[in-house]
Order: structure tokens, then sequence, then C-alpha cells
């Protein structure tokens, strides 16, 4: 049988050994709990092609219109009797191309029929390089209302009774529904040739396709 200290010494002795190897059991758990997967680092990524920004521009590549163009045709020569200034009208309905979203750089392509006094009657086709919609935005547009075009148009038709073909060039300028033309035409029919400058004055709208 224990005397009374001793069996004091002997539980003071057994709480101390349990009280020491506490930290070590809690180190062992702390130990055994899995690490996840190390995360990898961000990756650069290259885009090949147009980038999203491109993609939420206006879908502004295409568009159509028309002009109905009132002027005058002077006659530079001519083996033709005729006035020396006769009355023009055009009415050309147009189609206009952008070569990427938001440029301004693209081509205009239009024909129609294209009546001068005295018996010429034309059928105008053509196109070519366009500087598109910059300028002022007018009545709270998003775009600008200016167009400018450098024009080549085969023409076909009749002139003083006669089968007529030839060829014309023209310089337009649009804001917004009123625009100028400026142009030079060559017209032969049979044995006969004109050389016409053409001053025109036109009222029509290019509107957009896409939004």
């Amino acid at each position: 049988m224990l005397r009374p200290g001793l069996l004091a010494i002997v539980v003071a002795g057994t709480s101390g050994t349990s009280l020491a190897q506490a930290p070590v059991a809690s180190q062992d758990v702390a130990s055994e709990v899995p690490v996840g997967p190390s995360v990898p680092p961000p990756r650069r990524v290259v885009e090949v092609g147009e980038s999203p920004v491109y993609y939420r521009q206006r879908r502004d590549t295409l568009g159509w219109g028309y002009r109905v163009g009132l002027g005058a045709s002077l006659s530079l020569a001519s083996t033709l009797a005729r006035p020396r200034s006769r009355f023009t009208l055009d009415v050309l309905p147009e189609f206009d191309v952008g070569f990427a979203r938001g440029s301004r750089v693209g081509a205009l392509f239009e024909g129609g029929y294209s009546y001068t006094t005295g018996g010429t009657h034309l059928l105008v086709v053509g196109g070519g390089p366009a500087l598109r919609r910059f300028g002022p935005k007018l009545l709270g547009g998003r775009t600008g209302s200016m167009t400018a075009a450098l024009l080549g148009h085969a023409v076909v038709g009749s002139m003083a009774g006669k089968t007529a073909t030839g060829a014309r060039a023209s310089v337009l300028l649009h804001l917004w529904l009123v625009g100028v033309e400026v142009g030079y035409q060559y017209v032969q029919a049979g044995a006969q040739r004109g050389h016409e400058l053409r001053l025109m004055l036109d009222l029509g709208v290019l509107a957009e396709i896409g939004r």
C-alpha cells in the first residue's frame, strides 16, 4: 500500500508526461493534413486576329443609298452641233463597302440612269475608293456625315439617235443630304465624239445596313 506522499509524486509524474507528449501529438496530426496542388502561374495569352474590341465596334462595313444629281454638262470638244451648256440629270443607287469595322476607308459603287438634253440617254455603272462617314455629326448621329469618293464609270446608251459608249470620271463630296460632283465624260457615237465637263448638285442619302 502506497503512502499518501508517494501517491502524490506518482500522480504528478504521470500528469507531467501526458502534458509533455501533447504537443508532439498535435504536430503529428498537422503533418498528416494533405497539401493541395500548387496553383500554376497565370499564362499570357497572345491573340491571333482581331481583338474582342474589334467585334464590339459598330457593324458599319456596308451601306446603301441613292443620289439624284441636277446640273450642267459643258461641252469641251465635240463633233456634234450642240449648245455649249446642257441640262443633265442623274439617278444613281449607291452601295457602300468598308474595309473593316470602324474604318473610314472603303469603296463606293453606283449604277443608274443619266440624261442630258439633246437626246443623250446613258446607263452608268462604276465605283472607286471612298472616305466614309467622316466630319461633323449631325442630328445626333453616331458617325460623321461626310463622304468623299473618286469614281470611274462605264457608260452605254444612245446619243443623237446612235449607240453611244464611253467613260466618266467623277469626284464626289457629300455632306449629309447634299453633295457636289465634278466630273469628266467622254462619249463616242459612231464617228462622233464628245468631251464634257460635268458640274452637278446632288440630293440623296447614304445609310448603313449594319448597326
